[in-house]
């Protein structure tokens, strides 16, 4: 009982001061112990490792997207009254810039759906989508399309831009904010979900 006791006692003092442990290994070669804490001076290198990766990777993509924004009406257009601001987003088949009206000045969305003549399923899915946007067009949950722009020249076109009215943000950019998302937010953001899918059914759009 003593010596149970003892190993008790022993291995209390022993967890209360991890510090003092040092990685060894046991009778059959396994690791024992626990290694010491790192240095502060080297936990700060590692730091400042990673924020310069973080940043050099900003700097980058911002550089990637403004050369976006620069050569996005390339090849040149027949014409053009819109005038690339900013990037907003990339996803799968294009680009998407802002734009501001050269008539009216008023802010756009600019589509530009990449290489779409190649094959014809990406010829379908394109026109598929003007044509159903233009067709549900007059209801305020679904985007409209203000404009499609016309190649310079035929030989050489292969994209497809086409403007749309500009939003002032997206859901995902919602969910993925700071912004704290309410049951009254959810609410608010299912029912005009539901209104437009209502109206795209109503129209025998599945």
């Amino acid at each position: 009982q003593q010596q149970r006791e003892c190993a008790r006692t022993h291995g209390s003092r022993h967890l209360s001061q991890p510090e003092q442990q040092v990685p060894g290994h046991g009778q059959h070669g396994e690791p024992t112990g626990v290694a010491l804490q790192q240095h502060p001076v080297t936990v700060a290198r590692a730091t400042t490792s990673v924020n310069s990766s973080v940043n050099e990777q900003r700097r980058l993509r911002a550089a990637k997207n403004a050369e976006q924004v620069r050569t996005f009406f390339t090849p040149t257009l027949c014409s053009s009254r819109y005038v690339a601001e900013r990037f907003i987003g990339e996803g799968a088949y294009g680009v998407v810039i802002s734009a501001k009206d050269r008539v009216t000045g008023d802010l756009v969305a600019i589509k530009r759906i990449r290489k779409c003549l190649n094959n014809h399923p990406m010829f379908t899915r394109a026109l598929r989508e003007l044509k159903f946007l233009r067709l549900l067009s007059p209801h305020k949950n679904i985007i409209k399309v203000r404009d499609v722009l016309l190649p310079g020249e035929r030989e050489k076109f292969n994209d497809t831009f086409v403007v749309c009215e500009q939003m002032p943000t997206d859901l995902k950019k919602v969910l993925d904010g700071t912004t704290e998302i309410t049951p009254d937010h959810i609410k608010y953001f299912m029912f005009q979900l539901l209104c437009g899918v209502h109206y795209m059914h109503s129209a025998n759009v599945f």
